[in-house]
């Protein structure tokens, strides 16, 4: 059962504080990769979509008003 308790699933909060400790230089990509068992790819395209997250939100409000 120790195996469950070490497993933590990478919902969109935790991808999300991933990303802002990577933009905020808290980390950096090659350093989050390893801390977090993810290849240097993978963290990369967290912070892709992050942006484009970013992006779509700022075209909704400029829309909406």
């Amino acid at each position: 059962m120790s195996n469950e308790s070490e497993i933590q699933r990478w919902t969109a909060k935790r991808k999300a504080e991933l990303v802002k400790e990577i933009i905020k230089g808290k980390t950096n990509i090659a350093e989050a990769a390893r801390t977090h068992d993810l290849t240097p790819a993978a963290v990369k395209k967290l912070d892709k979509m992050h942006a484009a997250y970013g992006e779509a939100m700022l075209q909704i409000l400029f829309l909406k008003k």
